[in-house]
């Protein structure tokens, strides 16, 4: 059982790294307007992403703040990052035809990587669970 007052470490890691990928993602606003005159789907999509990475930098402050919601806000962004991943694949592979599925496999390669090990190690982790549970 882990120490209620000791944060566990693979939260505090994923929090300090929401921080940094969340942060990178919130820079994509700065070429939105280029997105979107190249096409208007994909600026959607890109907005959409830049709504995830603010979920993201949410979700680690309530990791790194101790938040009783943390896990939900962490499973929120799991789940939102996935389907924007699975959205974004799939107009590639419309858009783009066979160049569009060799970036749709990169895409679902990298947008499935991260998502997944905040899936496992933090939300379904046994001593997150029970830290977070136990907080206020």
């Amino acid at each position: 059982m882990a120490d209620q007052g000791a944060r566990p470490t693979a939260a505090t890691v994923f929090a300090i790294l929401h921080f940094v990928f969340g942060g990178l993602g919130l820079f994509g606003i700065l070429g939105i307007g280029a997105i979107f005159s190249r096409s208007a789907i994909y600026g959607i999509l890109s907005l959409i992403s830049f709504g995830v990475s603010a979920l993201l930098v949410f979700a680690g402050v309530t990791l790194i703040t101790n938040k009783k919601n943390a896990l939900d806000m962490n499973q929120y962004y799991v789940f939102a990052s996935l389907g924007v991943t699975a959205i974004t694949a799939v107009y590639l592979i419309i858009a783009f035809g066979i160049v569009g599925l060799i970036g749709a496999i990169f895409s679902v390669l990298v947008g499935l990587i991260y998502p997944l090990l905040v899936l496992f190690l933090v939300v379904k982790s046994q001593p997150a669970i029970e830290f977070y549970g136990s907080q206020n």
